[in-house]
């Protein structure tokens, strides 16, 4: 599939999405669970007092709903917990909201576990206290979490350095929905922590049709808020994500990260994000590296990439590495640090990108930046405004089969031209309107006759040194 037939399913798909995020799929498996059998686990010892260990109690009540599916009620109360839960299949854990408190505050990692487990979930409930994980999933199917308030995953898990809320681990199936994680994480050396992370560094380790929907992870020392590895069919929409930090080296701090790992080649395909909110993260708002397929749709983001570091990297609002077939639309992006948008690679053959009617303004670095070995993208119907530099790329790298077309470029800061392309063969340059940019208007060294720029409005160029520049600059290499 091409570049051009791909992003024509994706027309449909994003008008698919609802922007009031109304989805009620969390619904699913409460309904299902009406006629099962209901184990309260004050029935079982559970005092909930906030002093006794009740862990006893939990784990007897699990048991019994384990033995042929029920729900495991959890009733208004603080109820302390020392050992790792564990759900079997077709067993819900439910409480009542925010009142139903289960507290962990010493002894084994992992406060709830599903591990080889098919229909659980966990719903209505606050996990609090101090901990690696709220809750780890992992070799499991048709789970649900929905509703849950979980603060505290600030410990490093021995096995693996990681810490936070959810962990999802070579899974299928799993929706995490409405839930408010905030409270966790640690920026320290040998921690990556995330509100909800999914996979994680492995060998051969996927998951799919993981669903992470409308969930507000406010934590402040995360370095991710969501971050997930080696991930495919799978959608990450509606969601609140902000606070997240750089590391010790001053990297990561991503709303959103989508990451295929050396690991597992061939896991990343097929993944949507979708209507979220990102705000104020340290590094990218929306980070995508050899996520194929995939789409960034109609996402709000704002105030993000203040402070990571690394050259080598894409650093934007939204940024992709080495990701191609990938459609970027509809996002409004304001006051970034860096780039609003910046699609990266250092290997031949990488692009098939459509970035199109995207709004991106104040930004410390270019509108749309495109760095480095690429090809067949096409950037089209975006507003850029106020940014250093419009458009484009400054490069020694070969770029072939670039389309910047019907765009409207102004207010660019310094010197910076609206339109720059340094060395680009088989490119097309049409139908753009630049204004009041700081250097050139349209600046282009093309290597080859065939590539066009034609009908491009292009006006009060120069502002950054008066006399110095003009409208529009082509360069041919012979």
């Amino acid at each position: 599939m091409n570049r051009r037939e791909f992003a024509k399913s994706v027309t449909t798909l994003l008008a698919g999405y609802s922007t009031n995020r109304e989805f009620g799929a969390a619904q699913l498996h409460l309904t299902a669970s009406d006629g099962a059998d209901r184990y309260n686990v004050r029935e079982f010892g559970a005092l909930g007092n906030g002093f006794a260990d009740d862990t006893t109690a939990f784990e007897r009540a699990l048991a019994s709903a384990g033995t042929r599916g029920g729900t495991v009620l959890v009733p208004s109360g603080r109820f302390p917990i020392k050992r790792s839960l564990h759900l079997r299949d077709g067993v819900i854990l439910q409480g009542i909201g925010k009142q139903s408190v289960i507290h962990h505050d010493s002894g084994e990692p992992i406060v709830l576990v599903c591990v080889g487990v098919r229909d659980a979930g966990v719903h209505n409930l606050a996990i609090l206290g101090q901990f690696a994980f709220g809750l780890l999933v992992e070799q499991s199917s048709s789970i649900t979490v929905t509703r849950c308030v979980i603060s505290g995953g600030q410990e490093r898990w021995l096995t693996s350095g990681f810490c936070g809320g959810v962990f999802v681990t070579q899974s299928h199936d799993v929706a995490i929905e409405d839930n408010e994680l905030r409270g966790n994480g640690q920026i320290k050396q040998g921690i990556l922590s995330s509100d909800i992370l999914i996979n994680g560094f492995g060998t051969n380790v996927s998951s799919n049709a993981i669903r992470i929907r409308r969930n507000h992870c406010e934590s402040t020392a995360t370095q991710c808020c969501i971050s997930a590895y080696d991930i495919r069919e799978s959608d990450i929409t509606g969601n609140a994500c902000s606070g997240a930090k750089t590391g010790p080296n001053n990297n990561n701090g991503y709303g959103i990260m989508i990451y295929q790992t050396a690991g597992s080649p061939g896991s990343c395909f097929d993944n949507t994000v979708a209507h979220n909110h990102v705000s104020n993260t340290q590094g990218a708002g929306i980070y995508l590296q050899q996520s194929n397929r995939s789409r960034v749709l109609a996402n709000v983001i704002e105030d993000v990439a203040s402070v990571q570091a690394d050259e080598t990297l894409p650093v934007a609002g939204v940024a992709l590495n080495q990701s191609q077939h990938v459609v970027i639309a509809e996002n409004r992006i304001t006051r970034v640090g860096r780039a609003g948008i910046s699609i990266a690679s250092n290997r031949a053959n990488v692009g098939h990108v459509e970035v199109k009617r995207n709004t991106i303004e104040h930004t410390g670095g270019m509108g749309i930046h495109l760095r480095g070995i690429l090809e067949d993208i096409a950037v089209s119907g975006n507003t850029v405004t106020d940014t250093d530099g419009g458009i484009g790329s400054y490069t020694d790298h070969p770029q072939s089969e670039i389309m910047i077309v019907d765009n409207t470029v102004s207010a660019t800061k310094g010197i910076s031209p609206g339109i720059v392309l340094s060395n680009a063969t088989k490119s097309t340059i049409n139908k753009n309107r630049v204004s009041d940019s700081g250097g050139y208007g349209v600046a282009l060294t093309l290597g080859d006759t065939a590539s066009k720029a034609e009908g491009n409005l292009v006006v009060r160029s120069g502002r950054g040194g008066p006399g110095k520049y003009q409208d529009l600059y082509i360069s041919r290499h012979k």
